[in-house]
């Protein structure tokens, strides 16, 4: 086992010219430098040395500590004389741990970034940990900080206790602690990643303060023993004030309705696959709709999203079949992946001008959307955005559009296209009219629009 300690004659600078290899006698690198050594004397010292001989901490070759840092400035704010610490390589910034003997780890922060790539700790002795500690020098913790799906495998851990310097928790941040029971979410924490705690499956009890403006999809997938708050069949997390605050699930997929809790302020998947789920109504208080929210909800037909709501996340109404018509509000400005797709009763629907994208797969096989608005805010129309909307007869496209995806109009067999723009712009995918419907270009002033077809008709 590596232990990578601190011990003397383990430091490179200017004046050293040996490190001690451990016991395995593995090679050391250092900033992408592989160190030459023959017999623990390193015989490239000039290129891997820090002109103002700053110390360097060497990591094994193993892929599990594939990039070596060098310490900050002040060394002090890292370590003591006799710490001991495990070091794990983000692209450019180590985060690092103080490897215990009481079970207890403590996460620190050096120059940390939001995605570590490299969490592996295969070869520190962290499988025993059941404590972890979150030092207030982290502001961001990190994708993946204490995954037990790495190789770490950090299973056993039962207790965390995270700082109040804390504002983000990042993807996959907890997910598979399979021994976690309880954690509080503190005060200063705005955002928590996608799958942060997914398979947290002892995880009984979590706080979710007020400070979260987002939560990222399927947070708490396959944490089976969390306890809810119910309220009409809803399943919510919160906190002591509002413990309706996140809608994560209902109490059945056969439920026919659901009032949501008007102290609610996102939606996760909580609708996932409801069939028998016929109309609802989205209180005041949700600004957020999360992923897949009402996917293959299909007896839904009616739903109105209230002017609070400033995020729809993809697949959100996905192969809602029996919905025919919806609006937009105007506090969105994005249309995501799928939102719409399959929507095949969905007849009209209202485009804010707010919006400036149209994402990919859209309104793909809205077989019944005959007419659609694209707003001249819009930018960009993802692939395959309105692929197969073989009612769609017509459709005007903007000058602020400068990009356009492969696809976006393909099976669109009865569509004509008007485009505000001379001639196509080099951001459209040279496959955006892959079906090769008819377009007019130059939609402007000498155009009018016709009274009975209200389609666009040149004037000469």
């Amino acid at each position: 086992i590596l232990t990578f300690a601190r011990h003397e004659g383990s430091e490179v600078n200017n004046t050293t010219t040996k490190v001690v290899l451990n016991e395995e006698k593995d090679k050391f690198r250092l900033d992408g430098i592989v160190p030459e050594v023959t017999d623990g004397t390193v015989t490239n010292l000039d290129e891997i040395t820090n002109e103002n001989g700053g110390e360097f901490y060497f990591f094994s070759t193993n892929p599990a500590f594939i990039d070596a840092q060098e310490t900050p400035e002040d060394p002090s704010l890292i370590f003591s004389e006799t710490d001991t610490r495990y070091y794990v390589s983000t692209e450019d910034n180590p985060i690092w741990y103080d490897i215990p003997t009481d079970n207890t780890i403590t996460l620190h922060s050096v120059f940390l970034t939001p995605n570590v790539h490299n969490a592996d700790f295969a070869n520190a002795p962290l499988r025993t940990i059941t404590n972890a500690i979150v030092s207030h020098d982290v502001v961001d913790l990190p994708a993946n900080a204490f995954s037990g799906s790495w190789p770490s495998r950090l299973s056993v851990l039962t207790t965390i206790i995270l700082p109040e310097t804390i504002q983000s928790i990042g993807n996959y941040a907890f997910s598979y602690c399979s021994g976690l029971t309880s954690i509080t979410i503190p005060e200063s924490v705005t955002s928590i990643g996608v799958y942060a705690f997914e398979d947290c499956s002892s995880l009984t009890s979590i706080t979710i303060p007020e400070s979260v403006t987002s939560i990222g999809s399927s947070a708490f997938s396959g944490c089976n023993n969390l306890q809810y708050n119910e309220y009409d069949n809803g399943l919510y997390l919160g906190n002591e004030e509002n413990p309706y605050l996140y809608l994560a699930d209902t109490t059945s997929e056969d439920i026919q309705s659901c009032n949501i809790n008007t102290n609610c302020k996102f939606i996760g998947s909580a609708f996932s696959r409801c069939t028998s789920l016929t109309s609802i109504t989205i209180p005041e208080s949700v600004t957020s709709i999360g992923n897949s929210a009402f996917y293959d909800c299909s007896s839904l037909n009616s739903i109105t999203i209230p002017e609070s709501v400033t995020s729809i996340g993809s697949d959100a109404f996905s192969y809602c079949s029996s919905l025919n018509s919806i609006t937009i509000p105007s506090s969105v400005t994005s249309i995501g992946s799928n939102v719409f797709r399959d929507c095949s009763g969905l007849t009209s629907i209202t485009i804010p001008s707010s919006v400036t994208s149209v994402g990919e797969g859209a309104f793909q096989s809205c077989g019944s959307l005959a007419s659609i608005t694209i707003p001249s805010g819009v930018t960009s129309i993802g692939d395959y955005a309105f692929y197969n909307c073989s009612s769609l007869t017509s459709i005007t496209i903007p000058s602020s559009v400068s990009s356009i995806g492969y696809y976006a109009f393909e099976g669109c067999s009865s569509l004509t296209i008007y485009c505000e723009v001379s001639s196509q712009p080099s951001g459209w995918n040279s496959r955006w009219n892959y079906s090769n419907r008819p377009v007019y270009w130059g939609l402007n002033v000498n155009w009018k629009y016709d009274e009975v077809t209200g389609k666009p008709t040149p004037t000469r």
